[in-house]
């Protein structure tokens, strides 16, 4: 059982004002006039002596200073200490984030002169401080004690500088930050984030009824910026990675300190669209990306042809056979992922040659492009030390060796390497075991090389037409994609596998979205056996599966045996030709899921809620998914996180054939839900109320479509006085059923049928409840 429930909602928010007061304010003589109009009544960041500082939002102390500091021939130079004070200046400006006054204080260590300097610019356009060290000489020597530690710091925060009850999210790990991500309390002795190679941005909130919520990330150097906690101390400090032992005179790091009202997600959303914006990250590639846009067919670990074929076949005949199979039934996979498993490795695993093996493909690549017509998504792990491409082993081109990995430094490699792939149809690179390919070569230990590397990629995908999705990325490789637009989609779950838990990606889609990156769950089966599998088990909740991959808004790619696809919940994804019928943005965990994970963990249960919506014609149609929450929960409007205007509720159960309720649901009579399982999970979905005549009607939309209103199916919607109009794309001979509740009439449902000609396009219109052709 599925259900599916309608909703119309909005939020509100109002002002509180906190009551601890500052431990200190800023110098008489640094404050000004020109100074003041940059202060708002909630944000303050306030200066001491050398470069000291609390940031505070009202009356309330969020963070106090620690010590800045840089590491040069084993000893950490401190301020307050041995790291010596020479000047400061106070200065207003103006670049391409906006208008700041910026506070710089240079310090001399050993002969070299370094200066920290916090830029703040103006609020509400831009609620943000960018920290910046600026390295004034070549400096050898610098390496912290361990690659996880940081040789220099600014800011650093002294955890017991805020009697603040707050809390945090760190993203960490890999999977774009989502394998050792964390929740906790932000204070002294408590705050265990996510540090060194492996940590990622910290978002730190409130509990309040004004939410307030600051996001704490690299702004440069993604590929070499990290965070690190000093247990002795107990400060947590951004700066350049403990295991760089020389930084070039001129060097800059930048620690962008992003602040916003609104809650988490929408800061988080906020901070995103700052960082797209100043890094330019084009998002027609995504747009354009045929993965992320149609249904495709995937053989990465947890499909079942994941280094398994048809008994007694290669892969070159079980991938014609997977092709035979689709067509029978239906099944418009539009392109086929191949993992791993086709190309030839070095010692430990690395990637010898990127090409098919024989066995695997006898006749090659060109061959089964040519009798499947389907375009190719291919893996790629990390670079063996024995490489063919390397001058060292009587290849062409450059590379670092490491053994028993290797790292490319010529971007003619790339062109090289992508222009001969589109032959056999090449259209997305998939780059996996990033992490790997990073923490265990040159890269640790050079400041510049990760970038290089990163861009390098980027950069000939773009000139080759092609698109990439990151894999066992860490949140720097996530961060690096803002310079390169041809990364589109991310891994942001753990690797499937039947009956695991990895479909939990509302967290780390946040993340992902706020990058431009769409988010994918990875591959799944739609049906619960699949006899001879590799993993003797069985998948237990296929649709739970098919519903979170549609509402990520990124790749859906099943790995079902031949025969065994539940083919009529596939396409509850997407249209006859395989075109992902998705909302205008993926589904992510509201606020409620992580403020209660972290003040409320007794309430927490392991429930997942979720919200997403699409527009049309400027009207708003929501969608709240709800799944493992056995324990009741009471969401309001505002939890939601919608900012749709006031309007009544309705609910109906459409796959059970149920009779449809109405709800009174308002911003104090909230939506309570209670037995959303993981097998029988909720959908809840909103529209706008339509007065036609004397009639209230809803737009349910596509009934048969995990997303009944989706912006690929529904191109506008008209309306007058007496009628609504909904103009619909489709394919030749594809039928759909639309449906409206009229709410005034006893909430019953009134269906429209189409069927598509020539053109693609019809008009739907309610009153007559007829169906036109374009």
């Amino acid at each position: 059982m599925i259900v599916v429930c309608f909703i119309i909602l909005a939020c509100s928010v109002t002002s509180v004002h906190c009551d601890t007061t500052l431990r200190w304010r800023k110098n008489a003589e640094h404050r000004s006039d020109s100074w003041r109009k940059y202060d708002t009544d909630q944000f303050h960041i306030e200066f001491k002596d050398q470069g000291a500082f609390t940031i505070s939002f009202g009356k309330d102390v969020w963070f106090s200073s620690g010590p800045m500091f840089v590491r040069k021939d084993g000893t950490s130079y401190k301020s307050g200490d041995n790291l010596k004070f020479v000047t400061s200046k106070t200065a207003f400006g103006q670049d391409e984030l906006g208008r700041y006054v910026m506070n710089l204080y240079r310090f001399s260590y050993d002969q070299n002169l370094v200066d920290f300097s916090a830029r703040q610019y103006t609020a509400p356009q831009k609620p943000a401080i960018i920290f910046s060290q600026y390295f004034h000489n070549d400096s050898s020597h610098v390496a912290a004690s361990s690659v996880n530690d940081i040789v220099s710091g600014f800011p650093t925060f002294d955890l017991g500088g805020s009697c603040m009850n707050l809390g945090f999210l760190s993203f960490g790990g890999d999977m774009l930050g989502d394998t050792d991500k964390k929740f906790g309390r932000w204070g002294k002795g408590s705050a265990k984030i996510n540090t060194g190679i492996v940590g990622g941005p910290v978002v730190i909130f409130n509990n309040k009824s004004q939410p307030i919520t600051v996001f704490i990330s690299p702004f440069s150097e993604f590929m070499a910026g990290s965070v690190a906690h000093d247990p002795v101390e107990d400060t947590v400090g951004w700066g350049i990675m403990g295991g760089v032992d020389h930084i070039p005179a001129g060097t800059s790091y930048e620690t962008m300190f992003y602040y916003g009202m609104d809650g988490i997600n929408k800061t988080i959303g906020q901070w995103g669209k700052l960082m797209r914006d100043y890094y330019r990250k084009n998002e027609d590639y995504r747009r354009a990306d045929l993965t992320v846009n149609y249904l495709g067919y995937w053989t990465d670990q947890g499909a079942y042809y994941y280094y398994l074929t048809e008994p007694n076949k290669t892969y070159e005949q079980t991938v014609l056979d997977i092709k035979k199979e689709a067509d029978s039934q239906k099944i418009p996979y539009r392109y086929f992922q191949y993992d791993s498993w086709f190309y030839p490795k070095g010692p430990k695993g690395g990637v010898k040659t990127w090409e098919p093996t024989a066995e695997a493909f006898p006749n090659g690549f060109m061959y089964v492009y040519n009798q499947t017509g389907w375009p190719a998504a291919a893996h790629n792990r990390w670079w063996s030390s024995t490489t063919t491409y390397a001058v060292q082993n009587g290849g062409q081109y450059q590379f670092i060796l490491d053994p028993p990995k290797a790292i490319p430094t010529e971007e003619v490699f790339w062109e090289f390497l992508f222009k001969d792939a589109k032959k056999w149809g090449l259209i997305l690179y998939e780059q996996d075991w990033l992490y790997i390919e990073f923490n265990q070569t040159a890269t640790l230990t050079n400041l510049t090389l990760g970038r290089t590397w990163m861009n390098q990629m980027g950069r000939a995908a773009a000139n080759n037409g092609l698109t990439i999705q990151y894999c066992m990325a860490n949140p720097r490789h996530a961060l690096q994609s803002l310079e390169n637009p041809a990364v589109t989609q991310a891994r942001v779950s753990d690797d499937y596998a039947p009956g695991n838990e990895q479909w939990r990606i509302g967290i780390s889609s946040i993340f992902a979205d706020a990058l431009g990156l769409a988010p994918y769950k990875d591959t799944f089966w739609t049906t619960q056996t699949e006899t001879g599998n590799k993993y003797g088990k069985d998948e237990p909740y296929p649709a739970l599966e098919a519903v979170v991959a549609t509402l990520s808004t990124g790749p859906v790619g099943p790995s079902d045996k031949i025969a065994s696809t539940n083919v009529t919940l596939l396409m509850r994804c997407c249209n006859q030709d395989g075109l992902i019928l998705k909302p205008s943005r993926p589904a992510v965990a509201i606020d409620k899921q992580i403020l209660r994970t972290v003040f409320d963990p007794t309430q927490n249960s392991t429930g997942e809620i979720w919200s997403t919506y699409t527009i049309v014609s400027g009207y708003p149609f929501g969608i709240v998914f709800v799944a493992d929450q056995e324990n009741g929960v009471s969401l309001s409007r505002s939890d939601i996180g919608f900012t749709f205007q006031p309007m009544v509720a309705f609910s109906t159960m459409i796959d059970r054939n149920e009779n449809i309720e109405v709800l009174n649901f308002t911003e104090t009579t909230p939506l309570v839900l209670s037995k959303c399982s993981k097998s029988e999970f909720c959908l809840y979905y909103t529209s706008p109320v339509f007065s036609v005549g004397t009639s209230s009607v809803l737009i349910y939309g596509e009934e048969d479509k995990w997303v009944p209103m989706s912006p690929q199916r529904v191109l506008r919607i008209a309306t007058t006085n007496d009628d609504i109009t909904l103009t619909v794309k489709g394919s030749f001979e594809e039928t759909v059923k639309f449906a409206f509740i009229e709410w005034s009439s006893g909430s019953s449902l009134r269906s429209v049928t189409c069927t598509f000609g020539p053109s693609g396009q019809a008009v739907i219109r309610y009153s007559s409840s007829q169906c036109e052709m374009q």
